[in-house]
This record gives structure tokens, C-alpha cells and sequence, in this order.
């Protein structure tokens, strides 16, 4: 039970597959890998640096190098990067840990640059090129 123990997936789905993962893991297990990731991202983002060495699954022998991690940010993410799923903080929690409550009410347009926005329009613009084209479709 290494491979992925830290996302909280049984062994038998640590592989990616994820035929049947829901009806193993269930909502709140699906719910506690989401912190993990946003915290991989998180951690990511504040220090140019993976916390698991770049392992794509990484195992409970491991701990998260939060080198580089501005002080505010470390003791939330380490607690989002906890091994055990159960023990991880609720996004609810999380939100007000980083205190990001304000965060989502205001508008991107009012506080992402205008590259990113420009981007982000060409990229949807894209995608429902594609929708419409049928490209989602089987």
C-alpha cells in the first residue's frame, strides 16, 4: 500500500485507472485528494519546487519539502499534505486558513492580468470551437 497511499487511493487503483474508484474511495476520499493536489500546485507555485521530488505518487514514506514556502503558507499546505486522507482539512477550512474568503467573490477580470485573461478567452474560444464541432463526442 505505497503507491499512492498519500492520495488516499487503495492499492489496486493507485494505477490511474480509476475503473471503479468512486465506488471504493467514495466522495470524501475524492474530496481529501483534491486538498492534496491543491496543495502539490500550491506548494508548487510558492517555490518553483515539487513538494515529493516531482513522484507522481507519492508514498507514506514520504514528507513534503516545503522548501522555498513563504511561513504563512506552510503550516496549512503541510496539513493538506498529510498522509493520512482523514486527517487532511476540509477545503471549507482551508479557505479560511488562507484566508481566501474574499477571494472568490470578486471577479478575475478585476485582479488577473490581462495576458492571463486574454489567454484564458482564446483557450475557451477553443473549446467551444471543439464542443461544437462535435470533438467531445464518441
Amino acid at each position: 500500500m505505497d503507491q499512492g497511499a498519500a492520495l488516499g487511493r487503495p492499492a489496486a487503483f493507485a494505477d490511474g485507472t480509476g475503473h471503479g474508484e468512486e465506488a471504493v474511495c467514495g466522495p470524501l476520499t475524492r474530496q481529501a485528494e483534491d486538498v492534496f493536489s491543491l496543495a502539490t500546485v500550491l506548494v508548487l507555485a510558492a517555490s518553483a519546487r515539487h513538494p515529493f521530488a516531482g513522484s507522481a505518487l507519492p508514498t507514506t514514506r514520504e514528507s513534503p519539502d516545503l522548501t522555498g514556502v513563504p511561513d504563512a503558507l506552510r503550516a496549512p499546505l503541510l496539513a493538506c499534505l498529510h498522509k493520512t486522507p482523514e486527517s487532511r482539512p476540509h477545503p471549507e477550512a482551508l479557505a479560511r486558513a488562507l484566508d481566501l474568503s474574499g477571494a472568490a467573490v470578486r471577479p478575475a477580470r478585476e485582479w488577473l492580468p490581462d495576458a492571463y485573461l486574454h489567454e484564458i478567452d482564446g483557450r475557451a474560444e477553443e473549446a467551444r470551437k471543439l464542443v461544437g464541432r462535435g470533438a467531445w463526442r464518441r
